[in-house]
């Protein structure tokens, strides 16, 4: 790995591209335009699409007639980040230390999609290009593509290709090289429970009136315990399960009931809302698991209890078929690369696009991750090491040189 791609690595984590706060909208206009110009400045037609939310970049290697075009999907978005969250560094200063490079997109995904853009700079530069490439990275994904699919069938000609290329995951245990298989959906929802029209004094209705913290609690805690497990929620492990993209799983993300500011005040709470994240099997449609799980807690809820629901964004898993030359191609290449076996992995999480050009554009998926496996992503902590890069970039010039 040359010094030139860690100078544009750290110049592109510099911008803080955080797509969930509105105040970060500068800088999300600055990344799309740092991204566009990297683009045109390597040989490539760049171009910034408005109009779908945050800005959209598609950027084309020079035609060649009879080549086959693979299309190169990736996100300059990134998660929220701040010193105070647990960095050891500031997030958005690329911060090098015992073989990592530290910093928030270091992995996902701006040091996974600049891996490909540097690598096809390279055999612009040098005329070895095998393939046709389009680049199409986008500002939202990180706030679950809400516009991605309206995009997709305005800009299908455009969009054309022979294959879909997506590097946005880590690699299996024990760094291992990977190919994603299948996708688990995906639904939010909130949980409303109330016990009465206001919250009562502790100290003269306590024992007495219905605690809404209590009571909800029970119910969401036995999503995951052996009740739960009775009506198709799994039973938490501990221990890393190649299945876990084929298990559904009901995950509590967040709760909030009565007094929480500094002090106390000594109050029954009357209202407890919980967040809930619900990952479906791959084909399955995770609107029937949303509704499964409203039935259960309907029916846990005590009779003198009000519950309501409020369902937000999701989206349907995928199961992959890998037997396509291209996949069967990256194998190859990814086992010359890293000296083992390729491990096909079932993904927990998603990518919602991965449904939307199954649907529309209709051709084959390449899912290869190319962080290393204790990447970090998401967390305080988000690195990639300077192995995996070095092993991506060799992967990604193989791929795509004649």
């Amino acid at each position: 790995m040359t010094k030139e791609f860690k100078k544009l690595l750290k110049e592109f984590v510099a911008i803080p591209s955080v797509s969930t706060d509105p105040i970060y909208k500068d800088s999300i206009k600055k990344a799309s335009k740092w991204l566009a110009s990297y683009c045109s400045k390597s040989g490539m037609k760049a171009k910034i699409i408005t109009g779908y939310d945050n800005p959209i970049i598609i950027a084309k290697t020079p035609y060649k007639v009879g080549k086959e075009t693979v299309l190169i999907y990736g996100h300059y978005d990134v998660q929220p980040a701040q010193k105070e969250d647990g960095w050891k560094t500031d997030p958005f200063i690329l911060t090098e230390k015992q073989g990592r490079l530290y910093g928030r997109g270091a992995t996902d995904n701006k040091g996974q999609i600049l891996t490909h853009l540097y690598s096809i700079a390279g055999l612009i530069k040098e005329n070895r290009l095998s393939y046709n490439v389009t680049f199409f990275i986008e500002g939202n994904e990180e706030t679950g593509s809400p516009n991605l699919s309206k995009f997709i069938r305005k800009y299908k000609k455009e969009l054309e290709c022979d294959c879909v290329m997506i590097s946005d995951g880590a690699l299996a245990p024990e760094n291992l090289p990977a190919l994603e298989c299948s996708f688990r959906g995906v639904a939010n929802m909130e949980v409303i429970l109330e016990t009465a029209l206001d919250d009562v004094h502790s100290g003269l209705f306590g024992g007495v009136t219905p605690n809404a913290a209590e009571e909800l609690a029970k119910i969401v805690g036995s999503l995951t315990d052996l009740v739960g497990k009775k009506n198709g929620f799994k039973v938490k492990t501990t221990r890393y399960d190649k299945r876990v993209g084929l298990d559904r799983t009901v995950e509590v993300t967040g709760f909030s009931s009565g007094y929480t500011g500094t002090g106390f005040r000594n109050s029954i709470p009357c209202k407890a809302v919980a967040k809930l994240n619900l990952r479906s099997k791959p084909n399955e449609d995770p609107n029937d698991f949303v509704k499964e799980v409203k039935k259960y807690i309907l029916k846990q809820t005590p009779r003198y209890a009000r519950v309501r629901f409020k369902v937000g964004e999701s989206a349907s898993g995928i199961m992959l078929n890998l037997s396509d030359k291209f996949n069967q191609k990256t194998r190859k290449i990814l086992e010359s690369v890293y000296k083992q076996k390729v491990v096909n992995v079932n993904c927990g999480a998603i990518l919602p696009i991965v449904r939307d050009f199954d649907t529309l554009l209709k051709v084959p998926q390449v899912m290869v991750p190319l962080a290393n496996e204790d990447c970090g992503m998401h967390s305080a902590s988000e690195n990639i090491s300077i192995e995996a890069l070095k092993k991506g970039l060799e992967f990604s010039q193989k791929f795509f040189s004649v």
